[in-house]
Order: C-alpha cells, then sequence, then structure tokens
C-alpha cells in the first residue's frame, strides 16, 4: 500500500480575490505541478450563480469571464491533477488529485485547500506557500457566527418569541388567595366564579390566533426577501474581483459607506434632540 501525506485546511472568512492574487496562486498551483514525477495539469473549475460551470486549463479563459450579475462565479477551484491510465472513475480521479484550492462564495465565503502525495515536503511546502497567498486574500473584519441564510429566520423566531412572552405578562392574573377564598360564604364563592368567567370571555383571548398566524407571515417574509441578510452581506462581502464584479463590488461598498454614515448622524442627532430635550425641560 503506498503511503501518502495530505493536509485539510478551512479559512472561514470573507476574502476579495483579483487578478493578480489569482495569478500568483496559479503560478504557485502550476510550479509544485512540475515539481512531480508524473505528468500533471492544473484545472481550473468554475460555477456561475445561474449553476453553469466549466472546466479549462486556461486561467486567461477565467479571467477574460464576464463575471456579471446573474452570471458571476459563485464556486472557482484549481486542482493538480495527474495523468494516468487508470480509469475515469470517482476512485482514481480522487488519487490522481494531489491538490486542490477552493474558492466558495455560497452561503458563507470560505477557502478550502487540500493536499495529498506520498511526499510529505511536497505536501507541506505546498500548503504555507499557498497559505501566504491566502492571507493576503482574506479580510481581517470577523463575520457573524450565524451563516448569513439563517440570520432573518432567527430574527422572525426571536420575533415570535418576545411576542409570547409580550402576551404571557398580559394576560397574567394576580394569585388568588385560596384559603381566603374558601373562608368565604357560598355568595362571595359564586360571586367570584361569575367574575373570573366573565373577565374571561371579554378578555382578547380570540386574538390569538390571527396574531399566531400573523407571526407566522412574518417569518416566512423574512426568509423568503431576507432583508436583514442582504443588509449584513453589504458590510461582509466577499468577491472575485475581475470583470463586471468590479464596479457591482465598488458600489457595494459605496453604500455600506453610505448605510454606516446615515447610522453614525441618526444616532448623532437623537442623542443632541435628548440633550436639547432635557436643557429646556
Amino acid at each position: 500500500m503506498e503511503t501518502r501525506a495530505g493536509s485539510h485546511k478551512l479559512y472561514e472568512r470573507n476574502f476579495s480575490l483579483t487578478e493578480a492574487h489569482l495569478r500568483k496562486i496559479h503560478s504557485v498551483m502550476d510550479t509544485y505541478s512540475n515539481k512531480l514525477k508524473e505528468s500533471s495539469d492544473v484545472i481550473i473549475h468554475i460555477i456561475r450563480e445561474d449553476e453553469s460551470f466549466y472546466e479549462t486549463l486556461d486561467l486567461e479563459t477565467i479571467l477574460v469571464d464576464e463575471n456579471t450579475e446573474g452570471k458571476s462565479i459563485k464556486s472557482l477551484t484549481m486542482e493538480i491533477r495527474s495523468k494516468t491510465e487508470e480509469g475515469n472513475d470517482k476512485s482514481s480521479k480522487r488519487k490522481n488529485t494531489k491538490a486542490l484550492v477552493e474558492f466558495e462564495l455560497d452561503y458563507n465565503a470560505t477557502i478550502r485547500v487540500i493536499t495529498s502525495h506520498h511526499s510529505r515536503d511536497w505536501c507541506f511546502l505546498l500548503v504555507d506557500e499557498l497559505d501566504t497567498q491566502i492571507q493576503r486574500i482574506i479580510k481581517k473584519k470577523s463575520r457573524s457566527f450565524v451563516p448569513l441564510h439563517l440570520i432573518d429566520l432567527f430574527l422572525g423566531l426571536i420575533l415570535i418569541a418576545a411576542g409570547l412572552v409580550w402576551f404571557a405578562f398580559l394576560k397574567q392574573k394576580e394569585k388568588v388567595d385560596v384559603e381566603a377564598l374558601m373562608l368565604k360564604g357560598v355568595d362571595d364563592k359564586l360571586n367570584y366564579l361569575v367574575s373570573v368567567t366573565a373577565d374571561y370571555n371579554n378578555s382578547n383571548t380570540y386574538m390569538v390566533l390571527p396574531v399566531f398566524f400573523g407571526a407566522m407571515l412574518l417569518v416566512m417574509l423574512l426568509v423568503s426577501f431576507k432583508p436583514l441578510s442582504k443588509l449584513l452581506r453589504l458590510t461582509s462581502l466577499s468577491v472575485f474581483y475581475w470583470g463586471d464584479m468590479i464596479s457591482i463590488y465598488d458600489a457595494s461598498i459605496q453604500k455600506e459607506v453610505r448605510i454606516k454614515w446615515g447610522v453614525i448622524v441618526a444616532f448623532v442627532v437623537s442623542l443632541a434632540a435628548s440633550f436639547v430635550g432635557s436643557w429646556v425641560t
């Protein structure tokens, strides 16, 4: 049995992959591909937003991709694959794959580096060089611990829970002194029962059902339109920075700056208004 070494490294960070960075990473992969005894290629695999995909050996094909909205690149993988005549089944392809670098934008952005070869030095040196390049493209800003596609769902559930707590406090009654009530006469007990029954019948308990369905509708709208996650994406964008995505990404960054300044100005105005109000009174 052949002895193999390898590594699997995952970067769960946002990144900005430019043309220059892609060329450098491809150059590293190509250099280590040429160091192998067996003939190998660096295969680039692209998946677009519209679920179309293609593979190529030519880096320039990737860099001239329009990368436009609706057909933007959401996944880019570079793979060092050796040329053998062992077949095209999954087992053979897996054995022929010596190294893989994957950039993924779906939901939360990730970068994955996998190596597998009988030479430990080849694997670890390649990982070190790739890590140096990847550190240059990842963003230092930390991102949310909650996946973006779940934030709107969590927001809806929190609103429902808050509504239930509010309704529970609204319906809370004063504690009845049962012992004192039992010492009273029959008329007092009957009057109490009639009063409790009347209060229950006149209460707004019947509003629970429509409020519940309204809350469920709100959750479905949040999950469908994802307003909060779309807003948060403005502050945590990852991007393949070439083609039309250059202008789209730059516009998103400008929008992020405007939103931040809007929040700051609103906070300052509200603070000033509170100060003036307290001073006038």
